[in-house]
């Protein structure tokens, strides 16, 4: 995607900006981390079902988000959050999943004019 120039930013500017503001808080965190060694190192408990259950979801977007589109996949890559993290009931989460995802597709397509995946499925 084109850069573009602060004048006049393509669609690889905002995605590039953060990269690079993410590129630095990292190295920061990893600064910080580094002289703070040996101080409170509690362990990170990585087999937390909700780790897994969040790597599969985004495993399961990459997997069908050109297969699905955007707004069947979305849905179901929220559902799967929204029932793992909110509680609510199943429809709950189900209809706040529907509604966000045809929010943000919304959005991209009539707001910003970007063409999201469709699927070929359908």
């Amino acid at each position: 995607m084109p850069q573009g120039s602060l004048a006049s930013p393509g669609p690889g500017f905002v995605p590039g900006l953060l990269a690079a503001l993410l590129g630095v808080a990292g190295a920061g965190l990893l600064v910080r981390a580094w002289l703070r060694r040996g101080v409170d190192t509690a362990p990170v408990n990585l087999g937390h079902p909700h780790i897994w259950i969040t790597l599969a979801a985004f495993a399961g977007v990459v997997a069908l988000l050109t297969r699905l589109g955007f707004v069947a996949t979305m849905t179901l890559f929220l559902l799967i959050l929204f029932r793992t993290y909110s509680g609510r009931s199943w429809l709950g989460c189900a209809l706040g999943a529907a509604l966000t995802a045809g929010l943000a597709y919304a959005g991209f397509r009539w707001l910003l004019g970007v063409a999201l995946p469709a699927g070929t499925w359908w």
